[in-house]
């Protein structure tokens, strides 16, 4: 048997020909490497400016504060809603103001916008809840309060058609209103769209959703001209009665004399 002849040696040209792939992967290695800490120190940067950021805001107003939190549960419960097609939510049901985590500064100025008198605005502050009925095609809303010439009921269609109404700030003449159900990112829930000519031509929105602890946020824009508000205010579900509500409301501002007693006093 002969000996296996050697293999010739390879040429100082073939040897750099074979290491250049090797070299280019391990220069893209280098800098996919590169890239990956460049990313994290970013994400480094970012964070700390956050905590940063939320530690200076610890001096806002406290029904501001409460207030973003529950916009930031609309959005959060929008984005994880994203994730399936599911039904929209029943709002059906009696729900209390929350008064600590709603934004008061912001009611008061879409008050201003409205250009509402000091007894208007008096019955708004007096408004201790909703009571919402929700059908496949209607969504009513009716507010909770222990002023006696304040009954307001508004009724609008869901998701399809208008309806024509009596106005909420009661001035003469009607305001169009409609509802639809909405589902994305940015919002998730039933949107209530009014609109209304003079005196004090403008529109209202509404944006009726559940927050990640089951409390009832709605989020209100109101438009008068050049003049623009926001606020949102928060709501509780109610176990008890319309009438227990209205009963406690009494016993806390007295009766309307007193109200408006109080009213005076503050002019």
């Amino acid at each position: 048997m002969q000996p296996a002849a050697a293999a010739p040696s390879a040429s100082p040209a073939a040897a750099r020909s074979q290491l250049q792939p090797m070299q280019q992967t391990a220069a893209a290695s280098a800098a996919q490497q590169a890239s990956a800490r460049a990313a994290a120190a970013k994400a480094r940067r970012l964070s700390a400016a956050g905590a940063s950021a939320g530690a200076g805001s610890g001096t806002a107003n406290d029904s501001q504060t409460a207030a973003g939190k529950a916009a930031a549960g609309i959005g959060a419960a929008g984005a994880q809603a994203t994730g399936g097609a599911a039904a929209p939510a029943d709002f059906s049901g009696l729900w209390v103001k929350d008064a600590a985590r709603s934004d008061s500064r912001g009611y008061e100025a879409m008050l201003d916008v409205l250009g509402l008198s000091s007894m208007q605005k008096m019955t708004a502050r007096l408004i201790e809840g909703i009571e919402i009925q929700q059908t496949a095609s209607k969504f009513i809303v009716n507010f909770v309060t222990v002023v006696p010439f304040f009954k307001v009921t508004e009724e609008v269609p869901l998701n399809g058609g208008s309806t024509q109404q009596r106005r909420r700030d009661l001035r003469q003449g009607r305001q169009t209103a409609a509802a639809r159900s909405v589902s994305s990112p940015e919002q998730q829930g039933v949107l209530v769209e009014m609109s209304w000519g003079a005196p004090l031509e403008g529109s209202l929105t509404e944006l009726y959703s559940l927050l990640p602890d089951g409390c009832l946020a709605v989020a209100a824009e109101t438009r008068v001209g050049p003049q623009q508000a926001k606020a949102v205010t928060v709501y509780r579900r109610s176990a008890g009665s319309r009438d227990a509500l209205l009963a406690d409301s009494r016993r806390r501002n007295g009766s309307m004399a007193d109200v408006l007693r109080k009213q005076q006093d503050q002019r």
